[in-house]
């Protein structure tokens, strides 16, 4: 709400907002302002208040829930943690955190078309025979998801586009096609 500074002038000020010249006890003071005081008046900022309260009221109400997740996983943090080490250790939790995060990076560039699921890349783990495409060596559930055409060079993160490589492998392929 500060806005541009206002000059005051004989312990007067003009509202940026009404544009009315007023006395300083019609404006807010504010440790923010160049001059103390905010540049809109104290009835224009009360006018601004009552046309968006409800606006402010769900504000309120979004941080009062964000405050009540918080206070929850602080009271619950270790039986979170726990569940989290148990779902994340298996193997299908390993894919999908993998998956997920391919899925976020490829959302960034707008290039997802959302096909590629935990479930798919567990089929193309077994179709490949658990095996790296570019050197045939055994990866396991060490590997890293790899775009043949990298994102960086205009690829997109479909079904079609999609190879599991040993990370040795795809950390020197970067952002190159082979």
């Amino acid at each position: 709400m500060a806005g541009r500074p206002a000059k005051i002038i004989e312990d007067k000020m003009l509202c940026h907002k009404c544009g009315k010249e007023k006395e300083l006890f019609h404006f807010a003071k504010s440790n923010r302002a160049k001059f103390g005081y905010q540049s809109i008046c104290k009835e224009c900022l009360s006018e601004y208040y009552l046309k968006n309260r409800d606006r402010y009221r769900e504000i309120k109400k979004q941080l009062k829930h964000k405050n009540k997740l918080k206070e929850y996983f602080e009271r619950n943090k270790d039986s979170i943690n726990e569940y989290k080490r148990a779902r994340y250790s298996t193997i299908q939790g390993k894919v999908k955190i993998k998956v997920l995060n391919q899925e976020r990076r490829a959302i960034k560039r707008s290039t997802s078309d959302k096909t590629v699921t935990a479930k798919f890349i567990l089929e193309l783990l077994e179709k490949q025979n658990y095996r790296c495409a570019i050197s045939g060596e055994f990866i396991g559930d060490g590997y890293h998801i790899d775009h043949i055409i990298p994102l960086a060079k205009g690829g997109i993160h479909t079904k079609n586009n999609i190879q599991l490589l040993k990370p040795s492998i795809n950390m020197s392929k970067g952002a190159s096609i082979l």
